[in-house]
């Protein structure tokens, strides 16, 4: 009360642009300007600026991390600025043959990642990496601009009018906080699935990235399920690939509302009894027949496109956990490419069979560039 009292006072003997009214609203705790601003109607402090957008959050992300890369240029000694000066005019002279997939700008963060790769071999692939990267983005901003056009064309041709309807309009915030709920309700109750994130040492940068778009698409899978998992990271550092990865695609990295998980940097023995664990491998001896509602299932954070080890059962193996692979052989009659299934696949599936589904149903998530034939209503015996 002598809070209000006291703004109430300000706001009739001081303008509304009174530097004594902007010291003291600027004085106050966090809380106690929220009470102030919920209680004195009429009182414009001009010192408030507006909210940051996403692009001036994300520009000055950027803007701190180039810094950051410049400062560890600017501090290399001798021998490491001549490696660079080295890789640097390699990257000019395959820009300048042109027989190269290498991307148009390199920052210094990447110049950074250029110096880990020791061959020549490596910095090719990577240059193609990035390349693929960039293309992909140019393609994204020209899609998004001739949608633009394309809407503001229409807008010209049919002047817009408002509509009758019987539908009530939907917005996305909604829909979102319909998800939460669910994934909320999973975190507290629902069957746990861990994602085993220790095998990043195995990986190469763009594996990680790899790895961390799968993450996105089934964790965006389990979010719109009726029946979701409630996913867990298991080993997963603060300072990894992996989660500097996830870290950039939020705006806010104090965040992390819109990520309704649990990760952690233990492991996961450490998280949930052994003898509920299950390890899902393709290495593994015995078939997963059926789902169990009761078992806490891992899977391997990992993308083996250059990994030919079986490094997922030589894991459980070694920690004495139950294995078992998905029954893919007895109901898939492959195709072309390898029999390897990402990690959202795997989620897929294994949200489709919580919910009831028979695994044909469920191996449909399969790309079907990878099946020849699925077989329905039995299994397919070699």
């Amino acid at each position: 009360m002598a809070l209000r009292y006291l703004f109430s006072q300000m706001s009739l003997h001081c303008n509304r642009t009174s530097p004594l009214l902007q010291f003291m609203f600027q004085a106050l705790p966090r809380g106690s300007k929220k009470y102030a601003l919920e209680h004195l109607s009429g009182v414009r402090l001009c010192a408030q600026l507006p909210a940051p957008s996403v692009t001036d959050i994300k520009d000055t992300q950027k803007a701190n991390s180039s810094a950051s890369a410049a400062e560890k240029i600017k501090n290399f000694d001798e021998e490491t600025k001549k490696k660079l000066k080295i890789l640097q005019l390699e990257y000019e002279v395959m820009k300048q043959l042109g027989s190269f997939r290498i991307p148009d700008n390199m920052t210094d963060e990447l110049w950074l990642e250029m110096l880990t790769f020791p061959t020549v071999s490596a910095r090719k692939r990577y240059y193609r990496y990035l390349k693929k990267i960039e293309a992909a983005k140019l393609g994204r901003q020209l899609k998004r601009q001739q949608k633009l056009e394309n809407r503001q064309i229409k807008e010209q041709d049919e002047p817009s009018q408002s509509k009758n309807t019987i539908f009530l309009f939907i917005r996305k915030s909604t829909m979102n906080s319909f998800y939460y709920s669910r994934l909320a309700h999973a975190m507290m109750f629902g069957q746990p699935i861990i994602i085993d994130m220790s095998f990043e040492k195995y990986m190469r940068k763009q594996d990680v990235h790899r790895l961390c778009e799968q993450f996105l698409m089934g964790y965006g899978s389990n979010k719109v399920h009726p029946n979701p998992f409630h996913f867990v990271l298991s080993g997963n550092q603060s300072n990894s690939m992996f989660q500097n990865c996830l870290d950039n695609t939020r705006v806010n990295k104090d965040e992390e509302e819109h990520f309704l998980m649990t990760n952690s940097d233990q492991h996961y023995l450490n998280l949930y009894p052994k003898e509920k664990l299950v390890y899902l491998t393709p290495d593994a001896p015995s078939v997963l027949q059926s789902f169990d509602h009761d078992a806490i299932y891992i899977v391997g954070g990992l993308v083996d496109k250059i990994v030919s080890k079986p490094l997922t059962m030589a894991k459980a193996k070694k920690e004495k956990l139950k294995m078992a692979k998905l029954p893919l052989d007895n109901y898939v009659r492959w195709g072309c490419g390898n029999k390897s299934l990402t990690l959202n696949q795997v989620v897929d599936i294994l949200l489709e069979v919580k919910k009831g589904s028979s695994w044909t149903e469920a191996f449909r998530h399969i790309p079907q560039r990878k099946i020849r034939h699925l077989f329905k209503d039995r299994a397919f015996t070699k």
